[in-house]
């Protein structure tokens, strides 16, 4: 697919609709006298993503857990046997 240049071509077709937007956008500023409402775009940073490492922490501590409780299972039942 890169070497075909799909993936160029997506990228640029991308890139295109948004300066197509952004050209709209600010000629509907221009028109309206600028009295648009504005819209910051933030960056994401850690703290707005500090759910989502939680839970992913939270899931392989679990994981941990319960694969210990299996080998402990497993080692005791196997020693009851014999």
């Amino acid at each position: 697919m890169v070497q075909g240049g799909l993936v160029e071509k997506w990228v640029q077709d991308e890139l295109d609709d948004l300066r197509m937007r952004v050209s709209r956008e600010n000629q509907d500023e221009a028109s309206d006298g600028g009295g648009g409402v504005q819209v910051a775009i933030t960056p994401l940073s850690l703290d707005h993503l500090q759910g989502a490492f939680i839970i992913l922490l939270s899931g392989g501590a679990l994981a941990a857990f319960i694969f210990l409780l299996e080998s402990l299972k497993s080692r005791i039942s196997k020693s009851s046997i014999m």
